[in-house]
């Protein structure tokens, strides 16, 4: 239970309204207007947590011409978050953003329609209103600018072939890239109720504003935070690390591991918190910090306790790229059985990830053997004796070898890209989305549908696919413990 938001609220439910007017301009022309409003209350869950979706509702319009060969349309959504908050944390969600969008598209044919064509041109504009609470210092600077443009040529060649060749640009302006997206179809028909079909298409995915404008505070661990955080500028480590501490009272010092006056003095203020050693003695071990000399060299490792080598930076979010090759058959048994069947090889490139963990926690497994070492060589045995007869060297270098032994077996802190560091604020374990590099698998679809008469239909269908789940091998990432379906 959240002490602002209390417990759990299951109540479900979900309204929705719509209406739209057509109006006839002509006998080819018809201007249609739609529009609509949905609400929604529901617990959900997400990358980010446990979500409670309270009153979130969507408002759209439509406006749409059909004119001859020419199809054109604008589009207008928007939400509004209500009450709608995160159930672990006491951030409620602001959300009021808007999409619009524009289309028009012309086709026609020529040469007794052995030829014909579509043209056609895109515009989309995103723009997200969070008030700070998903998109943080993203904030101002997350709206997308999406244009793009399309030709498309259908010939037949002769009574039995056609061929298909199709071409589009799309460029936005957060990416800043033009992709180009061909197509090409043949299509071979022996007769009317049988078809052949082989095709090649190149596509591409733009990663959605959240994988790119990210910036949502998910919860506070104690001694540290955890965020998660979009990609749209990449995160990088600095070439002089430094670990950003869990040590109350300290942010951050350089290097890998942790200085041993910095364990000496949580430490010492851990055996005075628990009454182990007298006042004067403890008095004295604080005065002695300055003379802890040298550093514990630590190790850098995931969230899954798996030991890493090296620091790697979070690229720029890309575009997902897909090749697909497909042979597709169609045909028509005795007006009955119609049998479709689909075998295809896809290849996908860039394609981005769920939410992951990128910034590794440090942990100083020598911590303790390195301090009691050097308490010997910054106490002698002569000054201990004055605070008591059975205290020595030794023996103190007994007591710090304990008691360090929980910054031995627990991360002592965690390395922060240099976007994210801040002075002022506890250091924060980051979550973001990234790119995974090239995979294949291949498949088939096979659909049968049987229609004996008018009144009865009988429909069945089958999928096949090679692999469904990829390691972090099979990503061409090893050694990240990467993975996707």
């Amino acid at each position: 239970m959240h002490p602002r938001w209390g417990g759990r609220d299951y109540d479900t439910w979900q309204g929705y309204v719509y209406g739209t007017l057509q109006y006839r301009l002509g006998p080819q022309t018809t201007l249609t207007a739609s529009g609509g409003y949905s609400s929604i209350k529901q617990l959900t869950l997400a990358n980010t947590g446990e979500n409670a979706v309270d009153n979130f509702a969507n408002y759209f319009g439509q406006l749409r011409l059909q004119a001859g060969g020419f199809f054109g349309q604008v589009f207008y959504t928007q939400n509004d978050a209500g009450n709608t908050h995160f159930v672990r944390t006491p951030v409620e969600v602001y959300e009021k953003s808007f999409l619009m969008a524009a289309q028009a598209q012309y086709s026609f044919s020529v040469l007794d329609d052995r030829q014909s064509f579509i043209v056609g041109a895109d515009y989309r504009r995103t723009v997200p209103r969070t008030g700070g609470t998903v998109h943080g210092r993203f904030e101002g600077r997350d709206e997308t600018n999406e244009v793009g443009g399309y030709v498309q040529s259908e010939t037949r060649l002769t009574e039995q072939l056609d061929v298909v060749l199709a071409g589009r640009l799309d460029y936005d302006d957060v990416i800043q890239k033009t992709q180009f997206s061909p197509r090409v179809a043949l299509v071979f028909k022996p007769s009317s109720t049988h078809s052949f079909r082989t095709t090649y298409n190149r596509a591409f995915t733009t990663p959605p504003g959240v994988n790119l404008f990210l910036d949502l505070f998910i919860e506070d661990r104690g001694p540290f935070g955890v965020r998660g955080v979009g990609a749209v500028d990449g995160w990088t480590f600095p070439s002089q690390v430094q670990t950003s501490s869990f040590i109350p009272g300290i942010r951050a010092w350089p290097g890998v591991g942790i200085p041993l006056a910095v364990a000496y003095q949580a430490v010492t203020a851990g055996l005075a918190a628990q009454g182990v050693l007298p006042g004067p003695l403890v008095a004295y071990l604080q005065s002695k910090a300055s003379q802890i000399q040298g550093f514990s060299s630590g190790l850098m490792v995931n969230t899954s306790g798996e030991v890493l080598t090296s620091l790697e930076n979070v690229p720029a979010a890309r575009q997902t790229i897909t090749n697909s090759y497909e042979l597709g058959y169609k045909g028509l048994f005795a007006n009955q059985l119609l049998v479709t069947i689909d075998l295809y090889y896809t290849r996908k490139k860039n394609f981005i990830s769920e939410l992951q963990p990128f910034t590794p926690l440090v942990v100083t497994p020598s911590v303790a053997s390195d301090l009691a070492a050097a308490i010997m060589n910054a106490f002698t045995d002569e000054e201990l004796a004055a605070y008591s007869p059975d205290l020595n060297r030794q023996a103190l270098a007994n007591i710090y070898r304990q008691a360090a032994a929980s910054l031995a077996a627990n991360p002592i802190g965690l390395i922060e890209p240099t976007e994210n560091f801040d002075p002022n604020r506890k250091p924060e374990l980051l979550l973001t989305y990234v790119n995974f590099g090239d995979v294949d698998y291949y498949g088939a679809d096979v659909a049968v549908q049987w229609t004996p008469n008018a009144r009865w239909a009988l429909f069945g269908n089958f999928s096949w696919v090679s692999d469904n789940f990829f390691d972090d091998e099979e990503l061409g990432e090893p050694g990240t413990a990467g993975r996707s379906r």
